[in-house]
């Protein structure tokens, strides 16, 4: 196989990865409309929005450094996903730091809907980076 191809084979299933973290924040906004505007008012949703964000950004960010590894042997994946975790935690706290103190959103429902889809993406990505870290060499299937 050439290397492109190698490389195709094995960014796919970070992409779909990727896509799947995009639906998930999509399904975290969709089901936390009502009850923070129910709870919170009409002010909460942007906020709501906005912590999602966060976490979406923080998700995203941590397939980095697996992209970076991709077609490498099993112990460069690992590294990779480890470094992923690294990655993801520090943006998270850096983005939501700068969420909470330099915005005006009210902070509950930012910082509790930032750490409800922080959870939700963890679970999303750790189970499809496992799949693709124990895959072996050439096989595109996730």
């Amino acid at each position: 196989m050439t290397t492109s191809l190698v490389n195709s084979l094995h960014t796919r299933p970070l992409a779909a990865l990727a896509l799947l973290s995009v639906v998930t924040a999509a399904a975290a906004l969709a089901i936390g409309y009502w009850p923070t505007r129910s709870l919170g008012g009409p002010e909460s949703v942007p906020a709501m929005a906005a912590g999602i964000g966060v976490a979406l950004a923080a998700s995203l960010a941590g397939l980095v450094p697996p992209l970076l590894v991709r077609g490498t042997g099993a112990k460069d994946r690992a590294l990779g996903l480890l470094a992923g975790t690294g990655v993801r935690l520090v943006m998270m706290l850096a983005l939501l730091l700068v969420a909470l103190l330099g915005t005006d959103w009210p902070k509950r429902p930012l910082a509790l809907w930032a750490v409800i889809a922080y959870l939700a993406l963890l679970a999303v990505d750790t189970i499809g980076l496992a799949r693709w870290g124990r895959r072996p060499q050439g096989n595109s299937m996730p």
